[in-house]
């Protein structure tokens, strides 16, 4: 019996599954998203900014600096695929006055998030996603880029999908220096393009009949183990 209540103690932790890094949009599957071509392109925005999503749902975007809408290909040079409407953490495009952190708030909690991120200097980084939970950082991810000017749509994609709608914050960031940017107190900044959200469940079979199979797995062996141990041999 106690190899049950195992199993069903295993079904229960899965209802809670921490959020987990995804690699792509692909995997996000998302249902919503935030398009920056509702921005001008090379025009300066405020920090705070709230923009809506495709749903008409607001989302606050805040760097403490400023924001300029930028376009791959015109008004910058990247890994970005050429036409992607960019949301770049600076007023300008020099090193200093830039912000090496962005957090995105949500008007309601959503499943995940996610988009293409890459820094304001040519070569290595690290790009970081701290997701929020109420006021608790319930996950942090790093994904690894190189800034080039290919326009290949090679950008890491740093995402990350919860089992619920648990998350009511993301906070993107820049790690790593480069020679392209020494002096990193006053920040390159970085851009993203279009930051995809999940904001209803998964297409693929929800916890919760995940949950309910366990539970019937569960009695089926329990009733299996019951007529077992009725045939022993007294």
């Amino acid at each position: 019996m106690r190899v049950l209540f195992a199993l069903l103690a295993v079904c229960a932790l899965a209802v809670h599954a921490a959020p987990i890094q995804v690699p792509s949009r692909d995997a996000l599957a998302a249902n919503d998203a935030v398009d920056w071509s509702q921005l001008v392109d090379s025009a300066v925005y405020p920090s705070p900014l709230t923009v809506l999503t495709t749903s008409n749902s607001a989302v606050r975007a805040d760097d403490g600096v400023g924001f300029t809408g930028l376009t791959e290909g015109t008004s910058w040079i990247g890994g970005f695929n050429v036409g992607d409407p960019l949301f770049f953490t600076s007023v300008d495009q020099t090193d200093a006055g830039s912000a090496e952190t962005l957090l995105v708030t949500f008007a309601q909690p959503v499943y995940g998030v996610g988009t293409q991120i890459e820094a304001n200097y040519y070569g290595p980084y690290d790009a970081r996603l701290d997701l929020s939970s109420g006021s608790v950082v319930a996950a942090s991810f790093v994904a690894h880029g190189s800034s080039t000017t290919a326009e290949d749509g090679s950008a890491p994609y740093l995402g990350a999908l919860a089992d619920a709608p648990t998350i009511n914050a993301a906070r993107y960031s820049i790690l790593t220096p480069s020679a392209s940017c020494p002096n990193l107190d006053q920040d390159c900044g970085f851009a993203i393009n279009r930051l995809d959200l999940r904001v209803s469940a998964a297409p693929e079979p929800p916890t919760a009949g995940m949950f309910a199979a366990g539970l019937a797995l569960v009695a089926a062996l329990r009733r299996l183990f019951v007529r077992r141990s009725r045939e022993r041999p007294g």
